[in-house]
């Protein structure tokens, strides 16, 4: 378990200097019905036959859990790259002023 403040300072490229982010975690947008590889891949399983492609089941230990910095006031965000096993969020008084 990998705890993470709930707010973050961290450099803003808008306003060119340190402000209070907020951090969430990164979540996989849905998945699109009319990409290539899923009109592929809808077609191949279409009619007889079974399963045509193998089905991946040994998922990896580690989660990619990046976590998500919005700046409070602006919308841009920033996401930084982390690997955790488990993600979660606390408050840490020491680690933002005035927030």
């Amino acid at each position: 378990m990998v705890n993470v403040p709930k707010t973050r300072r961290t450099f803003c490229k808008k306003c060119k200097k340190h402000q209070p982010h907020k951090v969430t975690q990164y979540k996989k947008g849905k998945d699109s019905l009319y990409v290539q590889g899923k009109r592929r891949y809808d077609r191949k399983q279409s009619g007889y036959g079974g399963q045509s492609k193998p089905i991946f089941r040994k998922k990896k230990y580690s989660v990619d859990c990046r976590e998500e910095l919005k700046f409070l006031e602006n919308v841009s965000s920033v996401t930084s790259g982390t690997k955790l096993k488990a993600f979660d969020k606390i408050y840490q008084s020491n680690m933002v002023a005035d927030v």
